[in-house]
């Protein structure tokens, strides 16, 4: 019973182990740099806008297509 019950926490560590290693991948990613920091990103069905800042001189409010293209943005002389 004993070497039974050391088998079966031994493959359920390993599982647990192996699933804790599992990288999920992001759906779309953005190829732009804007320099700040990402405070957060909302979505109007059409396109994606994030809203940049971390930074005491600069923010950005950012566009992107549904694919994660930049389309445009504003940039402010404060931190966002």
């Amino acid at each position: 019973m004993k070497f039974f019950t050391i088998i079966t926490i031994s493959i359920i560590t390993l599982i647990s182990f192996q699933m804790s290693q599992a990288q999920i991948d992001p759906e779309i990613t953005f190829s732009e740099d804007p320099r700040t920091h990402n405070m957060g990103i909302c979505s109007d069905g059409e396109f994606y806008y994030t809203v940049n800042g971390g930074n005491a001189i600069t923010g950005q409010i950012g566009k992107f297509s549904e694919d994660g293209n930049y389309s445009t943005g504003k940039w402010f002389g404060y931190d966002l």
